[in-house]
């Protein structure tokens, strides 16, 4: 009888030896796989491509999606586009801090986004802050990161390490999207492919605001601006130059801003109180309200397409020559 159950406790053990195998090779296969072909690792090995024979960037562009799909760097010189989908400033200061610390990369100009969108507390939530953690460890202390999104440090080296645990959008993300034949990524810069759709423009800034922005009291989230000021003062420290920019939307997306009661005028006026207590330089660029009235230029309510894209890049390209 006990040479029976010592049979079935030794099956057990080697059934569950088997399955731990098993996880860990998949875990294995899709990290390569992220490491190879998601969109965050596609912009940090050009990042590597671009920087292994030349350790200044001229101007580097940081933010979310935003200047990720309106900075093509094919036409602005010795540039990078750091930006990233969902990017928030608590990722940016990480980033830009391993970039010109442990990369030893010299930086002449820092362009940051200041849209409404960038210091939404939307950015900050847990799904947000953790996401892509496998990549993203690499920069940020998961002492800072366990104090944000409220998870404990063995979840947090579980994230880091096994990706498959909740993965898999990837993997889907990227044969549905990413193995489109026109799609185009260049140094950071990801196309964004068609125009707007034609329904009503007034309904789809409506629904771009509730995704990004919603009904938030405080337009200014305060994790945000912190981490916003600790970027101004690293980039200081390092005598970066500064160029804060209002990216190109649509005038109905801006309409639906002051009708959600988020006046411009009031969230850049206390923005703008803020960063000036600092008494850091900067360079104001506003493009804002360029593309008014040519919405060909747009794939949605607040991103430019491939086409507007290539017009803002050649338009920034010569206000940068004229102001640095």
């Amino acid at each position: 009888m006990e040479n029976h159950k010592n049979k079935i406790c030794g099956n057990e053990m080697i059934g569950l030896v088997i399955i731990l195998i098993m996880i860990f090779s998949l875990n294995a296969a899709y990290l390569n796989f992220l490491n190879k072909n998601s969109k965050i690792s596609l912009a940090y090995n050009s990042y590597k491509e671009h920087t292994k024979y030349s350790h200044i960037i001229a101007f580097a562009f940081f933010g979310d999606s935003h200047p990720k799909e309106a900075v093509n760097p094919e036409y602005i010189n010795n540039s990078f586009n750091f930006a990233s989908g969902a990017g928030n400033y608590f990722q940016i200061y990480y980033n830009l801090k391993s970039i010109i610390e442990d990369d030893k990369i010299k930086i002449n100009s820092l362009v940051l986004e200041i849209d409404p969108q960038s210091f939404s507390s939307n950015l900050y939530e847990p799904q947000f802050i953790i996401d892509n953690y496998w990549y993203w460890n690499r920069f940020i202390p998961v002492s800072e990161l366990s104090n944000i999104s409220d998870r404990n440090y063995i979840e947090l080296f579980a994230l880091s390490k096994m990706p498959i645990i909740g993965g898999g959008r990837d993997l889907m993300h990227y044969y549905l999207k990413n193995k489109e034949p026109d799609n185009e990524f260049f140094k950071g810069w990801e196309s964004c492919k068609g125009n707007i759709i034609n329904i009503s423009h007034i309904d789809l800034a409506q629904i771009e605001f509730n995704k990004i922005l919603r009904a938030e009291t405080n337009p200014i989230c305060p994790i945000a601006l912190k981490y916003f000021l600790l970027t101004l003062d690293l980039a200081n420290k390092k005598n970066i130059s500064i160029i804060l920019i209002k990216y190109p939307l649509t005038t109905e997306f801006v309409d639906i801003l002051e009708q959600n009661n988020r006046p411009q005028e009031e969230y850049y006026k206390n923005l703008f109180l803020a960063v000036n207590e600092t008494k850091i330089n900067y360079t104001l660029l506003d493009f804002q309200d360029i593309y008014f009235t040519n919405q060909n230029y747009f794939c949605d309510m607040t991103h430019l397409n491939t086409i507007g894209a290539k017009n803002f890049s050649m338009l920034l390209s010569d206000k940068l020559k004229n102001t640095h």
